[in-house]
């Protein structure tokens, strides 16, 4: 009935700085809540909120703004910090692992877990290079074009052959390349992208974009072609939605928002 559980809310030391990560070791419902602060430390508490006492990290060099991220790697548990420079690669209680990625200076975008039998970390810098960091610490730079330091990034397999594609959004142009660089599709919009684009699967081989242009009141759904989807664009200014309310169902609804503070359920087919 949205009552407070236990001992929550709980008041943090210092004002969080990001968003929360919820990790659960070994699949054994040991769970953690993991929240950085402005004071650029990363605290960790128990699933009663009590704070995880012996917890070594010394502190980002700065701010944490994207959410903690845990995997397990080969049976180790791995937490990945990353503040505007810095990748940091640290165990349960907060010291560093073997292996660190070199620094850099990173875009705004989150970065992106792919595990194709190779675990690894992308992400962009502040020109768009992409960086691809093992988990050993050892990176790769991939350097497929020219872009501002706001573009968007997306690294997602589109194609279904287990490597990822990556999308990039730069003002008014969505470009898509192939893992090894080449260029597969260009689509210019009459204004810029506004949102980070979305990638939706809508069944056996069939993956599309979505992109919001804010400054049109549009959101549109392409192939990874850049083909315009029959039927889009729609009206839109938001982030959005698409899935299925039943499974039964053999259309899919997309939810949006629009200018006039109104919420939209479109039916696709």
């Amino acid at each position: 009935m949205g009552n407070n559980v236990g001992k929550y809310p709980i008041t943090l030391k210092s004002m969080a700085s990001n968003g929360v990560c919820i990790a659960e070791y070994g699949q054994n419902k040991e769970y953690r809540f993991i929240v950085a602060g402005e004071d650029k430390q990363i605290y960790l508490f128990d699933r009663d909120g009590r704070l995880i006492p012996k917890w070594n990290f010394g502190g980002s060099e700065s701010l944490v703004t994207n959410p903690v991220q845990h995997f397990d790697i080969d049976g180790k548990d791995y937490l990945i910090v990353s503040d505007k420079q810095n990748v940091y690669f640290l165990d349960r209680q907060g010291k560093a692992r073997d292996g660190q990625p070199a620094p850099f200076v990173r875009s705004a975008n989150p970065l992106y877990f792919i595990n194709d039998g190779n675990p690894r970390l992308i992400a962009t810098d502040q020109v768009g290079r992409i960086h691809i960091m093992d988990f050993a610490g050892q990176a790769q730079i991939k350097e497929v074009g020219k872009f501002g330091s706001a573009h968007r990034f997306v690294a997602e397999d589109l194609d279904g052959n287990g490597s990822p594609e990556y999308i990039f959004a730069d003002d008014k142009k969505l470009t898509i390349f192939s893992d090894d660089g080449k260029k597969m599709s260009e689509h210019t919009f009459s204004d810029e992208i506004s949102e980070t684009p979305y990638v939706f699967t809508m069944g056996a081989g069939i993956t599309k974009i979505g992109v919001v242009i804010k400054g049109e009141n549009k959101v549109y759904l392409l192939d990874k072609n850049g083909s315009v989807m029959h039927g889009f664009p729609l009206e839109g200014d938001t982030n959005f939605i698409l899935g299925k309310f039943n499974d039964s169902n053999t259309w899919f609804n997309l939810i949006i928002g629009e200018q006039d503070n109104t919420l939209i359920n479109y039916r696709i087919e």
